[in-house]
């Protein structure tokens, strides 16, 4: 059925054969994974789009041990430090180990890029969502806030990036009892988020 649907040949068998019984979702990988195939990644295709459905649907043993194979043959692979440190931060209790992938992630990351990156702040703000997980208010704020710095130095707003930093960091902000604070940064997500989608969007809406 999947087959018939998106017309994708014979050779993304081994994905498919993956995703038949798993939920409809799947056909978004499947996109995914075809357009890897298109530049020859097949083998990247499946096993990116396995990871990816594995965290999603929570087999995080799954994911972790694919991510782990990436690990051993290229210890500083930022995407996969990532993808692991915050898989184990969302979907288990192995909290100081989520940290740690986290951080060194970004310090892979800081290495690689001359200065302020759209993908280095992006690795930050998982790291403060870990510590708003842990209930480390200030630590989240403070980390939040260098995300938040850096996305807008390096992107021009009004941004969906900046807008979804500023409403993380109105909430770890409001659970650290800085209310005034937390206000005035929702406000200005809020008209951001109007400049981006409209008075009428659901964006805005929530």
């Amino acid at each position: 059925r999947i087959k018939t649907e998106l017309g994708l040949d014979a050779t993304l068998e081994p994905l498919r054969a993956w995703l038949i019984n798993q939920p409809q979702d799947g056909r978004i990988s499947l996109i995914l994974a075809e357009s890897l195939q298109a530049g020859g990644q097949l083998d990247e295709a499946v096993q990116r789009t396995r990871r990816l459905m594995a965290a999603e649907l929570g087999w995080v043993e799954l994911a972790e041990r694919d991510l782990r194979v990436i690990l051993g043959q290229q210890p500083e692979n930022a995407a996969a430090l990532n993808a692991l440190g915050y898989t184990l931060a969302d979907q288990t209790e192995r909290y100081d180990e989520a940290e740690a992938l986290l951080v060194q992630a970004i310090e892979v990351l800081r290495a690689a890029y001359d200065g302020p990156h759209p993908n280095v702040a992006s690795v930050i703000e998982t790291l403060g969502m870990h510590h708003y997980q842990m209930e480390n208010w200030a630590e989240g704020a403070a980390v939040y806030r260098e995300a938040l710095d850096m996305r807008k130095i390096v992107l021009e707003p009004p941004h969906p990036d900046i807008s979804n930093n500023l409403g993380n960091l109105a909430l770890v902000l409001k659970r650290k009892g800085d209310f005034a604070e937390a206000e005035a940064v929702y406000r200005e997500a809020l008209a951001m988020d109007t400049d981006l989608y409209g008075e009428e969007h659901r964006e805005v809406a929530t």
